[in-house]
Parts: C-alpha cells; structure tokens; sequence
C-alpha cells in the first residue's frame, strides 16, 4: 500500500481546561441569529487580551509513518463586531508524545499560525501547519496537545473572541490498518 494522508478531528468539546484560571469560555453552542433550524457548533471562545489554554491527549494509531510529517489545521469562527480591518488571529498549537514509562513532565514546543476571520458567522481554516510534536515516537503512543490563541503577537489584531471550533491533525500513513 501506498502512503496515505489521513487525518484525526478533535472537536472543541474534547479539549479540557488546565485547571489553572486560564481557560477560555465554557464549551458553548453557537448558531447564528436565533433560528433553530440553522448550523450549531459547540465552540470556546478565546478572548482577544487574556492568555488562554485548553488541552486534550489523544493516541496516533499505529499505522503512522515512522519518518512521517504530522500537521495541523485549526478550524474556528466569530461573532463579529470587531474593529474594521482587525481580522487577524494568531493560534497556536503545541504537541509532545508520551510514551511508555516516560514523564510527561515535558516543556512543549509551539508552532504559530496566523489566519484571517473578516466575515462573522463564517467558518475559517487556517493554512495546514506543521506541527512539531516533541518526543521520540508517535505511532501508538499519546499525545498530549496544548491550543491557544496568541493575543500578545503583534499579529493577533482582532479585537473580539474567536471561537475555537476544533483542530485537524494530519499524519501520513504506511499500513491500511494498525495491525502489528
């Protein structure tokens, strides 16, 4: 079999507070107007000054390529009414692998994307980034993932929450399936 791109959804209601005050809003249903009929998402919202987190860990299956590039997309939305021409947002995204009988007391590297969000209730997906994820093997194993915004980049000019829909984790594979 041919290597194969595959990807793994991890939803903003699968990403947890760390526990320290500095999370973003509670998981929250947003549709626009008031409408029942029309799309809902669950979101947390990331204020647009403050320094917020949220985690999740989840296990990359077996068939990831050894030598293989993970990366990453961020899926997000806004209300609107921020500052005309203040659309830019920058996330960041940060990954260690955790593997058996190692600590997980690990210092994380982040990659930085920034994306442009000018129309409200509008779906954005940042550019597919590369993701460094720190440790030394990934198939099988956990992964724990840290997501923010970054509003103390000087490129993170808009001034309203943006509200973090989810992130796509892209992995190549080399076997159809994760039998070892």
């Amino acid at each position: 079999m041919a290597a194969a791109k595959e990807a793994i959804w991890l939803p903003a209601k699968d990403f947890y507070d760390p526990g320290t005050g500095t999370a973003p809003a509670a998981l929250a249903v947003r549709h626009p107007g008031t409408d029942a009929t029309k799309a809902q998402l669950q979101v947390r919202a990331f204020d647009a000054t403050a320094a917020e987190y949220l985690w999740t860990t989840f296990v990359f299956p077996e068939r990831l390529e050894a030598a293989g590039t993970v990366s990453y997309q961020v899926v997000w939305a806004h209300e609107g009414g921020q500052t005309g021409g203040l659309d830019d947002v920058v996330w960041q995204v940060g990954a260690y692998s955790l593997t058996e009988n190692a600590s997980f007391d690990q210092t994380l590297t982040f990659d930085d994307v920034t994306d442009q969000g000018v129309a409200a209730d509008t779906i954005f997906e940042t550019a597919i980034t590369t993701l460094a994820v720190d440790g030394t093997e990934l198939g099988g194993n956990t992964v724990a993932i840290r997501v923010n915004r970054n509003p103390a980049d000087g490129a993170d000019d808009m001034d309203i929450d943006a509200d973090f829909i989810g992130l796509r984790i892209w992995y190549t594979s080399e076997k159809q399936n994760d039998n070892f």
